[in-house]
């Protein structure tokens, strides 16, 4: 459950990919006092020579920490911690022997808590989570620029013409995300 917990909070917060979050490492994962930093090292669907996702920084949530991603991210560290062994990417399968996490399987698990969540899975899909991320961001009013930075897309037109949906955000939802985008 809490590899489920984190793999979604992570895709709604960073807007990124299941590749992406198959490829974060432990080693590099930096906690700040207010934020955690995670640096992909490898190469994404979308990087070449020139453009490469920069650094993803998650702010600390301390009004529900069952909502803060760090606080989350520290808590799965600690209890996989013992049955990573040798194993740094983030995501390790809860069955022996423990090996890290396919994208298969982060998406499986994506795919459960749309379920749980009553998601029609049928219309929605784990990369449905990046459409609602940066669709929120922007009904919150976040500026665009901003958005593209954090979810690594160089062109606006993209976002515009494909992520950029009609979407309707609950009070405290919106209070959340603000924050988050906005420290």
């Amino acid at each position: 459950q809490l590899s489920h917990k984190l793999v979604m909070l992570l895709a709604l917060l960073s807007g990124q990919r299941g590749q992406t979050l198959h490829l974060i490492d432990i080693r590099n994962i930096h906690f700040q006092e207010n934020s955690v930093k995670i640096v992909i090292g490898d190469m994404l669907k979308t990087s070449n020579a020139k453009r490469h996702l920069g650094e993803i920084e998650l702010m600390k949530y301390d009004v529900d920490p069952d909502l803060c991603v760090r606080h989350t991210l520290s808590n799965y560290l600690e209890k996989t911690e013992t049955r990573r062994g040798s194993v740094t990417r983030l995501f390790i399968t809860s069955q022996r022997p423990h090996r890290f996490a396919s994208r298969d399987t982060i998406g499986r698990w994506m795919k459960s808590v749309l379920t749980m969540a009553g998601i029609d899975t049928s219309i929605f899909k784990p990369h449905s989570t990046r459409v609602a991320s940066a669709s929120a961001a922007h009904a919150l009013r976040i500026p665009v620029d901003t958005i593209l930075r954090t979810v690594g897309w160089s062109s606006e037109s993209t976002f515009r013409k494909f992520y950029n949906k009609d979407i309707t955000l609950n009070a405290d939802m919106s209070k959340r995300m603000l924050e988050n985008y906005t420290q």
